[in-house]
């Protein structure tokens, strides 16, 4: 008689079953059959085939390109969780494969973030953020700020002239992280623009009070809106990831940021941020005598990438906000930007954030018990760019930013430039500075 191999609890059972054999109980209770211990020929052969089975090497590769970052180990984990155990022969599910490294590294960050939470986070990046300058026709009036009313939170507003749909909007950001090596990694760098991408679109949410110049934002109010990708970091280039990302769903910054802990390993902190407030003109006439326009800067900056338009990442980075409108004693009713070159209006722009990131600029006027080379206005124009076109004739292009910029208007039919808002931030500072 040929025997049969006892399975682990075979002795146990014989000695249960009065020292029968197991097949000869088998034969005497057929309904034992159907005991959890008896496997049946389709459990077996379904449970030989996943074990015979390997995902596909296209599905490996289709999981990292979908979500960078992620290693072979757990895109092949992720692809064999999800496998179908009721049809082998059923081929790989990578949107449920998605789903388990979303989840998977949801929980993840959260255990990692948690354990990094007391570590120091000096390193990062100050991102600024600018969809549109408010200087009219040009490749920076490219998005319009986020109306939570409004049907489509992503529409375009592009703009072609100098109206007031070319108001300009801004932010400026920072994200922290513990070391420079991570800082440079280019998962942290489209964080860092596609938080600063999102604040600028929702300038009046996350506890900002209206007005016109910058706000601060609360930033665990900020960390609970949706993420909005910037344009210019929709892709990115590394040996260990792959070049495009696509969320399989809306998350939260919140959820961003744990998301880069648990590829990172490092603590990341959204340590502030603020946005351009604008209040609207209280007259048609208000809204085209007098242009609002956003300059920024950054300096110590990571290598732009291609097509980065919209978004800067830097060490030290500054927004400033002017206004441009015509002289008092003029009556004309035609917009302020009217006959000004918007390139000349955009080296001004430009020079004036450079001006404030090269100077260890506090305020924009001069304050008691302050330093003069702290104030903006009081500053030699050092950083003032051949471009912006200032003609050196009565002693234009001497002196201060003050006296520079009512020179250059002047020159321009008698157009009047200010300096209304002012925001400068440094990586790892303790706090915002004191603006004016």
């Amino acid at each position: 008689m040929t025997k049969v191999a006892a399975m682990p609890a075979a002795g146990a059972m014989r000695r249960a079953l009065g020292g029968q054999s197991i097949r000869n109980a088998v034969r005497v209770a057929p309904c034992f059959r159907h005991s959890p211990l008896v496997a049946s020929r389709a459990d077996l052969h379904s449970s030989a085939a996943l074990r015979e089975r390997k995902p596909a090497i296209s599905s490996i590769a289709e999981l990292r390109k979908q979500i960078p970052g992620t290693s072979m180990l757990k895109a092949k984990e992720a692809i064999v969780s999800t496998w179908s155990t009721s049809d082998p022969s059923k081929g790989d599910d990578i949107q449920a494969a998605l789903a388990w490294l979303e989840e998977d590294r949801a929980k993840s960050g959260l255990k990692k973030a948690q354990k990094v939470a007391g570590r120091e986070a000096k390193e990062g990046w100050i991102a600024v953020a600018v969809l549109s300058d408010g200087a009219g026709s040009g490749t920076k009036d490219l998005q319009q700020p986020i109306n939570p009313t409004s049907g489509d939170a992503r529409a375009n507003t592009p703009s072609h002239a100098a109206t007031p749909t070319s108001a300009p909007v801004a932010s400026i950001i920072e994200l922290n992280c513990e070391t420079d090596f991570v800082g440079r990694t280019d998962v942290f760098e489209k964080l860092s623009r596609d938080i600063a991408h999102s604040a600028a679109l929702f300038p009046n949410l996350g506890g900002a009070v209206l007005g016109t110049g910058f706000a601060d934002l609360d930033t665990e109010q900020l960390l609970d809106f949706i993420l909005m990708e910037a344009p210019d970091s929709a892709s990115v280039d590394s040996d260990q990831t792959a070049s495009s990302t696509a969320p399989t769903s809306p998350r939260t910054i919140r959820a961003a940021i744990l998301d880069a802990v648990s590829r990172l390993g490092e603590r990341i902190h959204l340590s502030r941020a603020s946005v351009l407030i604008l209040t609207p003109p209280s007259t048609s006439r208000d809204e085209v005598r007098v242009a609002n326009l956003v300059g920024s800067y950054v300096h110590g900056s990571s290598a732009t990438k291609q097509g980065s338009t919209q978004t800067s990442l830097g060490r030290v980075g500054a927004l400033v906000l002017s206004t441009i409108s015509h002289a008092s004693s003029s009556a004309n009713s035609s917009s302020a930007l009217e006959g000004l070159d918007p390139a000349q209006t955009r080296a001004l722009l430009r020079s004036l954030a450079r001006q404030a990131v090269g100077f260890q600029t506090t305020s924009i006027s001069h304050q008691q018990d302050q330093e003069a080379d702290s104030a903006l206005l009081r500053q030699p124009f050092s950083m003032l760019l051949p471009a912006a076109q200032l003609a050196v004739q009565d002693g234009a292009g001497e002196g201060d930013v003050e006296a520079a910029l009512h020179a250059w208007g002047r020159q321009r039919n008698g157009k009047q430039v200010q300096v209304v808002g002012l925001r400068r931030w440094t990586l790892g500072e303790s706090g915002p500075e004191a603006q004016a």
